[in-house]
């Protein structure tokens, strides 16, 4: 009797010859040989033929097994070419067809890695990719006659004929990928007439949309992308290699990873809202970030805290579709989707008023990136939306405002209430250079009780935004009379009843003394700093300790070993108050 070749932990079985199949995770290795299956049974009888069925229905199994885990590669490699990493999708579907288990892939997955493996091509080999797109896509043809190749021979020969060439090819087939490619071909061959008219007639079963623009389900799908995005960033000032990068290559590693990081989250089926609450219980470094931020990156258009959901809908938006014939934008609604974003309903339809996020003057801002959130508001937006009611948003426009604003507070010191306007406009950023001198002197002529008008829902706003504009000033002496003021107006609140309960003017208190103790590019002299006016706070306010104690000593456990030292007294005090 023949002894059994087979170990109890063999990953593989060798039979020669004319199949090889893995069984592993690992597509290139571990095979198994197929062939002559009466190599240990002599001539064929009873026993062989069902020996021989047996591991027949065992190869095709594990063949079906494999081939489902590298459809599930292909799918994530596609997925990387829709992304924009064309290089790597193409150098992992090419590792695929090289293969050493390529002839035990079932006949439709072959067909498929090489299909993609054609459409790829265009993307990644320049002059020689007709050639070798089209041999490529012989090649599956070959594999698997029976799959519908029509979108990629229609490709091929757009690269062959022209644009004009495939625009019946793309006609015949009803996909949303070939409508697509033909309103591309359209598009291409100036055409604008069929563009709009194959626009209004969509094929049988394609539906057209604007789901970026829809109010429900897409705030919560930006309000993910936005939690992942200042996930990162946060993240990335934890990272002890951060400081090393150029604050441009920064901004560009933050976003392009917090872009494939949404699309990974979403890739595995979370919700929004889940990556939403997910995020919700991170790390928070806020006030760290704020204290040792680098204004050229601190200040850009770009940085992760100054985007919102309004950014991307209106300015980004017509900065991207910039340079299209107008009535092909109008035939796709496009206008009409961003006027409705820059113009919120309000209760005089007459007077159309821009969205108050969009008062922001973004060239204020840096624009390293050159991205489609930089420049003037007004030059983006009047050639989508046309030129009426968007003046307001000229950068000169907003500059004239903010001017008026300081000369009526010079005029008028007590009347503060223009700050907020200021705010809108300036944000945390430094005013207009030639206003500076101007703002200057409106500020040195402040007091503490013209920066917390009692009229207003939250007067202590006003001596924030005002505050936010002596950290750009560069004015120490400046800066140290309102830290006083800061913790005078604290006192105001202690003593006022009515006061009592306003938690909404401390918390904004806390930002103001935040702002007030930046020190540029001292990040160890901003937490002492810091540290130094929190005590300061908490001694004069009773309820502190309860309502910022917990976050204070979250915080402080984030803080590096050299800047902690600032903190440890306060640390103790808040943690044996709560």
């Amino acid at each position: 009797m023949k002894q059994s070749h087979t170990k109890k932990n063999d990953k593989a079985i060798s039979l020669a010859g004319k199949k090889s199949v893995s069984i592993s995770g690992n597509v290139s290795q571990s095979t198994i040989n197929t062939g002559d299956i009466y190599k240990f049974y002599g001539q064929e009888n009873q026993t062989s033929r069902i020996v021989k069925n047996v591991l027949e229905s065992k190869i095709e199994n594990l063949s079906t097994e494999l081939s489902q885990k590298v459809a599930a590669n292909l799918e994530d490699l596609r997925e990387k070419f829709r992304e924009g990493n064309s290089g790597e999708a193409f150098e992992g579907v090419r590792l695929l067809r090289n293969s050493t288990n390529w002839d035990a892939f079932e006949p439709e997955l072959r067909a498929a890695i090489l299909r993609a493996l054609a459409s790829m091509t265009f993307a990644t080999r320049g002059d020689n990719a007709v050639a070798e797109a089209r041999k490529l896509a012989d090649e599956a043809r070959q594999n698997n006659e029976t799959q519908n190749d029509d979108v990629l021979r229609a490709r091929i020969k757009t690269f062959e004929e022209g644009f004009e060439a495939a625009i019946e090819d793309f006609a015949k087939i009803n996909t949303t990928e070939s409508y697509n490619l033909r309103l591309n071909c359209f598009l291409n061959s100036g055409r604008i007439k069929e563009v709009l008219e194959a626009r209004e007639n969509p094929p049988a079963g394609i539906t057209l949309n604007a789901r970026l623009y829809e109010a429900s389900d897409e705030e919560d799908t930006f309000a993910a992308f936005r939690a992942t995005l200042s996930f990162v960033n946060d993240e990335y000032h934890f990272w002890s290699e951060s400081s090393k990068l150029s604050p441009e290559i920064a901004l560009a590693v933050i976003w392009g990873h917090a872009t494939r990081l949404y699309n990974i989250q979403r890739a595995v089926g979370m919700e929004p809202k889940n990556i939403v609450s997910g995020l919700s219980t991170r790390r928070e470094s806020y006030f760290l970030e704020s204290l040792t931020r680098k204004p050229e990156f601190w200040n850009d258009c770009v940085y992760p805290r100054r985007t919102s959901r309004t950014d991307f809908l209106t300015q980004a938006a017509a900065n991207l579709f910039a340079g299209i014939d107008k009535a092909v934008l109008e035939s796709l609604m496009i206008p009409e989707l961003i006027r409705k974003e820059v113009f919120r309903p309000t209760d005089n339809d007459e007077v159309p008023i821009p969205a108050t996020k969009l008062l922001n003057d973004p060239t204020l801002c840096d624009d390293k990136l050159q991205s489609l959130f930089g420049g003037d508001r007004f030059d983006a937006l009047s050639h989508i939306v046309g030129t009426e009611s968007v003046e307001i948003l000229k950068s000169e426009n907003l500059k004239q405002s903010v001017k008026t604003f300081l000369e009526g507070m010079f005029d008028k010191p007590k009347d503060t209430k223009s700050w907020i306007m200021i705010y809108a406009v300036a944000n945390d950023l430094a005013i207009y250079d030639d206003l500076r001198e101007l703002c200057l002197d409106v500020l040195k002529n402040s007091t503490a009780d013209s920066l917390f008008p009692d009229e207003i829902e939250n007067p202590a706003f006003i001596l924030f935004a005002a505050a936010s504009q002596i950290a750009n000033s560069g004015d120490e002496k400046l800066r140290i009379n309102f830290r006083e003021i800061v913790l005078e107006t604290f006192r105001k609140l202690e003593a006022d009843e009515k006061f009592n309960e306003n938690l909404e003017a401390r918390a904004t208190l806390m930002d103001a003394a935040l702002v007030l103790s930046y020190v540029p590019n001292d990040s160890l002299k901003s937490n002492e700093e810091f540290a130094g006016i929190v005590e300061k706070i908490q001694s004069e306010w009773k309820g502190f300790a309860n309502n910022f104690g917990h976050a204070f000593g979250n915080s402080f456990w984030n803080v590096s070993l050299t800047e902690s030292v600032n903190w440890r007294y306060l640390n103790l005090k808040l943690r044996s108050a709560y």
